[in-house]
C-alpha cells in the first residue's frame, strides 16, 4: 500500500479523469460549506477586474463612437495666437462646412468691479455646432445676439448673479441670457481653471480681447461633404497642407486623446490593484483548501487503503476545488457586470458625453483568466500534500505533524503557473514595463511578508515563558502550529501598505501644494499684458503694492515640429518627455540668464547676440529626448518654423511656480514676432486678504484686458482633478483591504475548531473566561501591531520612492496616518478575534470535547 501511495504523478488516462470527476461531483452534493470565503475571495478580485476593465473599455468606446460630436467635426485644426486668414478659411471650406471657434481665458467682473472671477471664454460662429446639440436651461437657440452670453451655473454662484444680469468682460458689458446644460464638444476643449462663458465671435471682437499676441486658441472644425470619404486619407491631405502653417490636426477617431489615454492608464492601474486584491484573496484560497484537505484526510486515507492512486486522489480534489473556483469566477463576472450599471445610474449625468455600456467580452475573459490562474496557483500547494503523505500519517495527522514532501516537479508546476500569470499581466498592460515591475515588486513583497511571518513566529518561540497565565497562553498561540501570524501578515499586509502609501503620497502633495509652497513663490500670474501697457502696469503695481516683487517676461506659444530635422511624429520619445512634443509650449526669449537658472551644460549667449538662432533647453527633458549641445530644434510660432541650435541646458524648478519655460530663445530668433507679456507678482508678507482684494480690483479697473490668476486658486482647481483620481485609487485600495479582511475572517474561522477544543481543555482545568479572553486579546493585539508596523514600513518606503524619484518632491512623513493605521488594524483584528472568542466561550465544554 505504501508503494502504491508513492507512485509518481504521471500519465494521462481518460478513464481515470472521468472517474475522478464523477467522484468529485458526488462529493460536492454536500454543498459549499467551508468554501464561502474561497468563493468570496475569488469573486471579489474577479469582480473588481471585470468592472474596471468593462467600464474603462466602455468609456473609451463611447468616446470613439461619439467622435464627431465630441470633436465637433470630422477633422479639427487648432492654432494659438494667429487666426486663420481668409485664404486659409476658404481653403478649409473646400473639404466641407467649416466652423470657427476661439477659446481663451479672461476675467468676468461685476459691473461695479466689486468682484471678479477667472473664466474660460468660448466664442463660436453662426453654424456651431456642426454635430450634437447645445442645451440650455431656457432652450435658448444659437446664434446668440451680440453682447450676450451663456454661462456655467458656477459663474452665477461665484458672483451672485442670475440670468438677465450683466457682467463686465474686457472693455464691454455682456448680458447673461441663461446657463449651459450641455456643451457637445466640451471634452475636446481646454477648460480647467474657470467656468465656461459661451458667446458669439462678434461679441468677442467687440470686447477688445482679440489683439496681436493674445493667448487665443483658434479652432476650426470641418464637416466633410462626403461622409463616406476615407478619414485617414482626408486627414493626411489636410495635414500636408496645414501642418506647416502651425496648425495641430486631429480627427474624429480620437477626439480626446489625452482623456482616452488617461482613462486607459488609470483603468489598467486599477486592474493591477484588482489583481493584487485577487492575489491577497489567494491566501484565503490556500487557507480554505488546506482546511478542506484536513477535513478530508480520513476519506483520502480510505481511498489510498482501497487502492486509490496519488494521481486519482489529486484529480478528485483538484476537480472539486476547480469547480468551486469556477463558481467564484461566475459570481465575480456577474458582479463585475452589475457594478458599472450601478455606477452609471448615479454618475452618468456628470460625464460630458453619453456613456453606452456594452458587453466587453475581452475584459470578462481576461478577468476570468486572472481568477482561474490565481485560484490554481494558490490551491496547488495544499493539494499536493494529498499525494505524498502515507495513509497511516493521514489518519494520525493531528498528532504526527509530519510535513508533506515537496518535489522539484511540484515547485516547477507552481513556478509555471506563476510565470503564465505574470506574462499574461505584462502582455495585457497599457505600459508593459510598469506591469513587469509590478509583478516583480509584488512577488518580492509576498516573499517578504512570508519571511516576516516566519520570523515573527520564530521570535515568539524565543519569548520568555511568563508566569501570568494570559501571557503564557498568548505566547503558546503565537508560537504554536496553529499560529495566525503568517495569515494575518499576508492577508492585511499588502492592503494596508497600499493605503499607507497613498496616504503619505497625498500628505506629501498637500504639504507641497498648500503649506509647502516655496517662500518665493508668486501670489499672482498676469496674462496678456500688452507691450504698450507695460510701463503703466508697473506704475500701477508700484502704487498699489509698493513692497511687491514683480517679474515680467515675453510670452508666446509654439509647437516643436522637429528635432535635428526629424519630424516630431517620427520620434519615439520616452513617456517622461512626450509632453514636450505634444501640443504647443510656452516660449520666451532673454538676453541674460534668468535668476535662479542653473546651467548644467553649455554657456549663455552674449547680450545683443546677432549670430545663429540659439535656444536654452530644460535639462531633464533634453536628456530624455537624447539632445546635446549643438543639436537643432525647430518650433512653429505664428505659422512660421524657427530653427535654433541648443546653446545650453538648464535646470528648471517647476515647483517654484515662477516664470519657467522649457525653451528660452535668443532675442534675435523671435525678432518681429507679436507677443504679449506674462508677469508674476509676489506680495509682501502678511498682506491682509482685504488689501489683496483691493489690489486686484485696482488692476481690473485699470487693465480690463489682463487676466489675473491667483496661484492658490489654480492649485485648488488642479487639486480637484487630483482628488478625483486619488478617490478612485483609494476605492481600489479598499477592495484590497476587503479581500484581506475576508482572508482574515476565513483564517479565524478555520482556527475556530482548534480553539474550541483548547478552550474546553482550559475550562476543564479551571481556566476562567477572563483568562481565555485576555489571552486571546493579547494574541490579537500583538498580531495587529506587528502587521501595522509592517504596513507602515512598506507603505512609507513605497511612498518615499514615488514622491522622491517619480514626482521629484520632498517626502513628508505623516505621524497621524501611521497612528490611524495602527488603530484601524487593531480594531479590525481584535473585533474579528473577539467574535471568534465569543463563539468559542459559548460552546459547552462537554459538547466541544465530544465533537472533537
Amino acid at each position: 500500500m505504501r508503494q502504491q501511495a508513492r507512485q509518481p504523478f504521471s500519465g494521462l488516462h481518460i478513464g481515470s479523469y472521468l472517474l475522478s470527476w464523477k467522484i468529485a461531483l458526488r462529493e460536492l452534493r454536500g454543498g459549499l460549506r467551508g468554501f464561502y470565503v474561497f468563493v468570496a475571495c475569488i469573486a471579489l478580485g474577479v469582480a473588481a477586474i471585470a468592472a474596471v476593465g468593462s467600464l474603462t473599455r466602455s468609456l473609451n468606446d463611447s468616446i470613439a463612437n461619439q467622435g464627431q460630436v465630441l470633436l465637433g467635426g470630422d477633422v479639427a485644426l487648432s492654432r494659438v495666437h494667429q487666426r486663420a486668414s481668409p485664404e486659409e478659411r476658404q481653403e478649409l471650406k473646400t473639404f466641407g462646412a467649416t466652423s470657427e471657434i476661439a477659446t481663451l481665458r479672461s476675467m468676468a467682473r461685476l459691473t461695479d468691479r466689486s468682484a471678479q472671477t477667472l473664466i474660460e471664454i468660448k466664442a463660436v460662429d453662426q453654424i456651431y455646432p456642426l454635430y450634437g446639440a447645445l442645451r440650455t436651461d431656457q432652450n435658448i437657440t444659437l446664434p446668440l445676439p451680440v453682447m450676450t452670453a451663456l454661462v456655467d451655473t458656477i459663474l452665477l454662484q461665484r458672483l451672485g448673479l442670475k440670468p438677465g444680469d450683466q457682467v463686465r468682460i474686457g472693455t464691454g458689458i455682456v448680458t447673461l441670457l441663461g446657463t449651459l446644460q450641455n456643451e457637445p464638444d466640451r471634452l475636446s476643449s481646454r477648460n480647467v481653471f474657470g467656468p465656461r462663458v459661451l458667446m458669439s465671435l462678434a461679441t468677442l471682437d467687440a470686447l477688445g480681447l482679440i489683439q496681436p499676441g493674445s493667448l487665443i486658441r483658434w479652432r476650426y472644425r470641418i464637416q466633410f461633404k462626403d461622409q463616406n470619404a476615407n478619414l485617414t486619407g482626408m486627414t493626411s491631405r489636410i495635414e500636408n497642407e496645414f501642418r506647416s502653417k502651425g496648425f495641430l490636426v486631429r480627427n474624429r477617431s480620437n477626439p480626446a486623446s489625452g482623456v482616452s489615454q488617461g482613462i486607459s492608464r488609470l483603468g489598467k492601474f486599477l486592474v493591477l490593484v484588482g489583481l493584487t486584491a485577487l492575489l491577497i484573496g489567494g491566501v484565503g484560497v490556500a487557507n480554505s483548501v488546506h482546511a478542506f484537505v484536513a477535513q478530508k484526510r480520513s476519506i483520502i486515507a480510505t481511498f489510498k487503503c482501497v487502492g486509490g492512486t496519488n494521481r486519482m486522489i489529486f484529480q478528485i480534489y483538484f476537480a472539486q476545488v476547480l469547480i468551486i473556483a469556477l463558481i467564484g469566477i461566475a459570481v465575480g463576472l456577474f458582479l463585475g457586470g452589475v457594478l458599472p450599471v450601478l455606477l452609471l445610474s448615479f454618475y452618468a449625468s456628470a460625464l460630458p458625453f453619453d456613456l453606452v455600456l456594452t458587453p466587453q467580452i475581452s475584459e470578462l475573459v481576461a478577468a476570468s483568466l486572472y481568477g482561474l490562474l490565481v485560484a490554481i496557483l494558490f490551491m496547488l500547494w495544499p493539494l499536493m500534500r494529498t499525494r505524498d503523505i502515507s495513509a497511516q500519517n493521514l489518519f494520525r495527522d493531528d498528532v504526527s505533524g509530519e510535513a508533506a514532501s515537496i518535489t522539484l516537479f511540484d515547485l516547477l508546476s507552481l513556478f509555471a503557473v506563476g510565470l503564465v500569470l505574470a506574462v499574461f499581466t505584462v502582455l495585457s498592460a497599457e505600459l508593459p514595463w510598469v506591469a513587469f515591475y509590478f509583478c516583480a515588486g509584488l512577488s518580492a513583497l509576498f516573499l517578504l511578508f512570508i519571511a516576516y511571518g516566519y520570523g515573527l513566529k520564530k521570535l515568539a518561540s524565543y519569548l520568555p515563558r511568563y508566569r501570568t497565565p494570559s501571557f503564557m497562553l498568548a505566547r503558546a498561540n503565537l508560537a504554536g502550529p496553529n499560529s495566525l501570524i503568517r495569515t494575518i501578515v499576508l492577508s492585511l499586509g499588502l492592503g494596508l501598505s497600499l493605503l499607507v502609501a497613498l496616504g503619505l503620497i497625498d500628505a506629501s502633495l498637500r504639504a507641497q501644494l498648500e503649506s509647502g509652497l516655496p517662500q518665493k513663490a508668486p501670489d499672482y500670474f498676469f496674462i496678456d499684458i500688452k507691450q504698450d501697457q507695460l510701463e503703466s502696469f508697473r506704475d500701477k503695481i508700484q502704487a498699489s503694492a509698493p513692497q511687491a516683487k514683480l517679474n515680467i517676461a515675453p510670452m508666446l506659444r509654439g509647437r516643436i515640429v522637429s528635432l535635428n530635422g526629424i519630424p516630431t511624429e517620427q520620434i519615439d520619445a520616452p513617456n517622461e518627455a512626450k509632453w514636450v512634443l505634444r501640443g504647443d509650449r510656452g516660449i520666451t526669449y532673454d538676453d541674460t540668464k534668468p535668476p535662479g537658472a542653473n546651467l548644467t551644460e553649455g554657456a549663455w549667449w552674449d547680450e545683443n547676440h546677432q549670430g545663429d538662432n540659439l535656444v536654452s533647453f530644460e535639462a531633464s527633458s533634453g536628456k530624455a529626448l537624447g539632445l546635446k549641445i549643438g543639436d537643432t530644434v525647430s518650433v512653429n510660432i505664428l505659422g512660421r518654423d524657427i530653427t535654433a541650435k541648443i546653446a545650453n541646458f538648464r535646470t528648471v524648478k517647476w515647483e517654484s511656480f515662477a516664470i519657467n519655460f522649457v525653451m528660452i530663445f535668443s532675442p534675435n530668433a523671435l525678432a518681429g514676432a507679436p507677443f504679449n507679456m506674462l508677469a508674476t507678482l509676489k506680495l509682501g508678507e502678511n498682506t491682509p486678504l482685504s488689501q489683496e482684494g483691493q489690489f486686484v480690483q485696482n488692476i481690473a479697473q485699470g487693465f480690463p484686458n489682463i487676466t489675473t490668476i491667483r496661484v492658490r486658486d489654480a492649485l485648488e482647481a488642479v487639486s480637484g482633478i487630483y482628488e478625483s483620481i486619488l478617490f478612485a485609487i483609494r476605492m481600489a485600495g479598499s477592495i484590497m483591504l476587503i479581500a484581506g479582511t475576508l482572508v482574515l475572517a476565513g483564517a479565524l474561522a478555520t482556527a475556530h475548531r482548534k480553539r474550541i477544543y483548547d478552550a474546553a481543555i482550559f475550562k476543564t482545568l479551571g481556566a476562567t473566561r477572563y483568562r481565555i479572553v485576555s489571552s486571546h486579546m493579547l494574541e490579537y493585539g500583538t498580531l495587529a501591531c506587528a502587521t501595522a508596523l509592517l504596513a507602515i514600513a512598506m507603505g512609507s518606503v513605497t511612498a518615499w520612492a514615488i514622491v522622491t524619484f517619480v514626482l521629484d518632491l520632498p517626502f513628508h512623513f505623516s505621524l497621524a496616518i501611521s497612528i490611524q493605521t495602527v488603530i484601524f488594524t487593531c480594531v479590525l483584528v481584535i473585533l474579528l478575534g473577539a467574535f471568534g472568542t465569543w463563539r468559542t466561550l459559548s460552546m459547552k465544554t462537554a459538547s466541544a470535547l465530544i465533537k472533537h
